[in-house]
């Protein structure tokens, strides 16, 4: 086995194992982004049902909390089925309504941004992977230009 038979396995060698090195990391990065997405969608997904949880609590808090001006109105001898006592539980629903309006809002809209974020990071997995093959791509065709110069000495 002459030097030059080394010399030509080594730079077949080092190209596969550059050009494989390339496809392996892109597939890697890919794996990563790919779990980031997940736990993207997960912690989306969670913070809307706690949105939601909050948003009971709200109205079962307002209702408690007409139910009791109802108590005290009544204590005081005051007619609770017309006139003031009427106006203040429905403005009382009304604002725990909103309330819960606003937080079941606000986590629909963390769960759409957690969405976003993890097609973004799945883009990024695909790039990812892409550049692994352009790599692998370049390695190959530096190894053959090497070869071809090499040859041409």
């Amino acid at each position: 086995m002459g030097i030059e038979t080394i010399a030509l396995g080594a730079l077949a060698a080092g190209t596969v194992l550059s050009a494989g090195a390339s496809i392996v990391q892109g597939q890697q990065q890919q794996e990563m982004y790919d779990a980031q997405a997940k736990i993207a969608e997960r912690q989306a997904a969670q913070e809307a049902d706690a949105a939601v949880a909050q948003a009971e609590k709200f109205r079962r808090a307002g209702k408690r909390q007409a139910s009791a001006a109802d108590a005290a109105y009544a204590a005081s001898g005051v007619s609770v089925g017309v006139g003031t006592p009427v106006r203040v539980n429905e403005s009382i629903q009304r604002n725990a309504e909103e309330d819960a309006y606003m937080n079941i809002l606000t986590g629909q809209r963390r769960l759409q941004s957690g969405q976003e974020e993890a097609a973004l990071n799945r883009r990024a997995g695909s790039n990812a992977r892409t550049a692994g093959y352009m790599g692998a791509a370049t390695s190959l065709l530096s190894g053959a230009a090497q070869y071809g110069m090499w040859k041409a000495k």
